[in-house]
């Protein structure tokens, strides 16, 4: 009995994607004509039709081209999980890997994991995507990414995710604020002062929920995705804003210095997590970038170990 070969598969996987015999045809570099061939022998192999194509509307999938398609695609990603795995056998990691990263962590995040990934693995290439977790998250799900840094408290149920180091909230001020040579600060004392709210999705809620726990109403000032624009306005003495990030930068981009107070309310643990879903196995690319995420833990001495790992 005859098999599909993978030059077919990869045939009926351009069609879905581009929807007409000529746009897959001009993806592959080769002529409808051929294109057309190709697929008449695999739905031969397959003893069904799996397209139906007519040239003013183009070309759709029967609902057993969409089942060979499901399949093909899994195909594809073992085959060039075997080519990875042949490249790391003579010290390369070549192709692709896409990782999410929420926006406040991402400045003292990424471009260190970049610079590790770039000395031990040259030709391998790092899509990053910076979004509010829950866009992290869908594009997880629908496989555009296989790894997402964000907070653990941001994490949804179905996905697992794999803890990296520890965070504390702390109120990022002027050293010029009346409050500026503190060496703690309650939540209450801070409800008369102006807060900066950074508006990043669940950021901005989290930050609210530490004050409406205590059934405390902050004073917001302003309301900006834009964390420069935060800094600025915190370093210009206007307010002040509360802050989980992973390195403390002390000046805003225009000079001004900054001061950062820890709070001592008692508040929930959190911690920078690694999110991805757990159906999927990590390809050898993801697996380099997360040993990378853990050395970057480790080297600031925050490192958790997860019992889930």
């Amino acid at each position: 009995m005859n098999e599909p070969t993978l030059r077919q598969l990869r045939f009926l996987v351009a069609v879905a994607d581009h929807g007409s015999l000529q746009a897959a045809a001009r993806a592959l570099h080769m002529s409808p004509t051929g294109l057309s061939l190709g697929l008449d022998e695999l739905e031969h192999v397959i003893g069904a039709p799996l397209t139906v194509r007519r040239r003013a509307k183009g070309a759709a999938l029967t609902p057993a081209g969409r089942a060979v398609v499901a399949q093909a695609r899994e195909i594809h990603t073992a085959v060039t999980e075997l080519s990875t795995i042949a490249n790391q056998l003579h010290g390369k990691l070549v192709g692709s890997v896409g990782v999410g990263c929420f926006p406040s962590l991402s400045p003292t995040l990424i471009p260190e994991l970049l610079e590790r990934l770039e000395q031990t693995y040259p030709e391998l290439q790092v899509e990053v995507l910076e979004s509010p977790a829950d866009e992290l998250q869908a594009r997880l799900r629908e496989g555009d990414l296989e790894l997402a840094c964000m907070f653990e408290s941001q994490v949804d149920p179905d996905l697992e995710f794999i803890r990296l180091m520890p965070t504390q909230s702390r109120v990022q001020i002027s050293p010029r604020h009346r409050f500026g040579r503190r060496r703690g600060l309650r939540l209450a004392e801070l409800v008369e002062e102006r807060l900066v709210l950074l508006d990043i999705g669940p950021h901005a809620e989290a930050t609210l929920a530490l004050f409406g726990d205590r059934g405390l109403s902050p004073r917001i000032l302003a309301s900006t995705a834009n964390i420069e624009t935060v800094r600025s306005l915190v370093a210009r003495g206007m307010g002040y804003t509360i802050t989980m990030a992973r390195v403390m930068r002390h000046d805003s981009i225009e000079g001004w210095p900054l001061v950062y107070i820890p709070l001592t309310d008692p508040l929930p643990e959190n911690s920078v997590v690694v999110a991805h879903r757990p159906d999927v196995s990590l390809t050898a690319r993801a697996e380099a970038v997360f040993a990378s995420l853990r050395s970057i833990g480790i080297s600031t001495g925050q490192i958790q170990n997860n019992p889930n790992r």
